[in-house]
């Protein structure tokens, strides 16, 4: 059955009600509530606020009946709507992008697999799903990588400065700890290149 307007006017901020903001209303005949959806939506936002701790308990007891149904909807085809949402990346174009890469990470060559491709029953290493970098402040996508590559570029800001600095830290500490090794070697009597 179709919609129709129960009023005219909004029963809180008196608004002339159309059928693009009239919400809509399970509880009523005309299938349209009463309120425009700004009102409705101040409504609901205010009941959530003064019932948090009862609302809280049944958005879980909710979780917890339809959890198999919760993780349904959250499946392989919502998370390539998101990435399409979030970065303009159809599921062919990723495809493409990660094809175009040899299946592989850009920074550390680790090999990738997207998780609707994986066998069921097979194990896979931790770091193989791909993930979609982006320059965070233009939101320009840019190649494919692996999550911990994807997180270091991520922690250090995309900030070439960081990463530098980083790379300098580890060579003085690889450089000390290989000094220290030679010390520690010579002052026991065995031979270089031997380790203990």
């Amino acid at each position: 059955m179709p919609k129709k307007l129960p009023v005219p006017l909004c029963h809180k901020c008196k608004c002339v009600l159309t059928l693009e903001n009239c919400t809509n209303s399970r509880f009523r005949e005309s299938g349209a509530a009463s309120y425009c959806a700004a009102c409705a939506k101040a409504r609901m936002q205010k009941y959530r606020l003064d019932n948090l701790e009862q609302v809280r308990a049944k958005e879980k007891s909710y979780r917890q009946r339809n959890s198999e149904k919760i993780k349904a909807h959250f499946s392989a085809v919502q998370k390539k709507r998101w990435r399409f949402w979030k970065y303009g990346v159809s599921i062919d174009d990723f495809r493409k992008r990660l094809q175009s890469q040899n299946s592989q990470c850009t920074i550390c060559h680790f090999d990738l697999i997207l998780k609707e491709d994986r066998k069921e029953g097979k194990s896979y290493p931790k770091n193989s799903t791909p993930y979609q970098d982006h320059d965070h402040e233009s939101g320009i996508t840019r190649d494919v990588l692996c999550n911990r590559c994807n997180s270091l570029l991520g922690g250090a800001r995309d900030d070439i400065k960081i990463l530098e600095n980083a790379i300098k830290y580890l060579q003085k500490y690889q450089t000390d700890l290989t000094q220290q090794t030679i010390a520690e070697q010579e002052m026991s009597g065995a031979p270089l290149g031997v380790s203990l």
